[in-house]
């Protein structure tokens, strides 16, 4: 199934980026593939975040899908755009099935970005085990037509500020290290950055090798 799905993301990159730009960015994917890329994690103490509400635009807001039946057909064009029908009908049941919510931003009614969560747990195997009142935030996505307009941030703490309403103590977020734009972006909300790491999936080992790391305390 993943096989199949990288093969149809690189057909609609060549499709809407070219031949020269669709290679550049295989030899990309391959070279980071092979060397294991390594990410930039992300924390966040919620306990720790003052009560001020946040503040957005007038015209932005987020919304908050938890089951498939919620997402509205304007939605669901809008997902299918940027990722593809097949993709997206694929993700969303997945996901939601095994408890993730996915929350949308909007910008005059229109569907600019989007951000999944999960609490207690992860899709893949993480860095660490995650306790009950930890959630992990993944696949943030400012669609490509309104990247650059400082959206991201405005997405990111208004979640983090909601799950805090919902009890989570602890937030996690990471990106590739090369993705300086997204790196740049998650320093402008409530996350610090708390290390550097490559993963090596193994049959039943999953190995972390940190090249830099800072100190978690327990939520226990």
């Amino acid at each position: 199934m993943a096989k199949h799905f990288l093969f149809y993301r690189i057909v609609r990159y060549y499709k809407a980026n070219g031949l020269t730009k669709t290679l550049r960015r295989s030899f990309e994917m391959l070279w980071q593939k092979t060397f294991r890329k390594r990410f930039v994690i992300f924390f966040v103490e919620l306990t720790k975040l003052n009560g001020v509400e946040i503040r957005m635009p007038q015209n932005f807001a987020v919304e908050c899908r938890k089951n498939a039946g919620e997402i509205t057909k304007d939605e669901f064009e809008s997902l299918t755009h940027y990722g593809g029908e097949r993709i997206i009908r694929y993700e969303l049941k997945n996901r939601f099935g095994k408890g993730a919510y996915l929350w949308l931003m909007k910008v005059d009614g229109k569907d600019v970005g989007m951000v999944w969560t999960i609490r207690q747990k992860t899709l893949k195997p993480y860095y660490w085990p995650m306790t009950p009142n930890d959630v992990h935030l993944f696949d943030n996505e400012v669609f490509r037509d309104y990247r650059g307009q400082g959206i991201n941030p405005f997405l990111i703490n208004y979640v983090v500020f909601e799950l805090k309403k919902k009890g989570v103590i602890r937030a996690f977020i990471e990106t590739s290290e090369i993705n300086k734009p997204e790196i740049r972006s998650l320093s402008k909300t409530s996350f610090t950055e708390l290390g550097r790491a490559g993963r090596l999936h193994l049959p039943g080992w999953n190995i972390t090798i940190w090249s830099k790391i800072g100190c978690l305390k327990s939520t226990d």
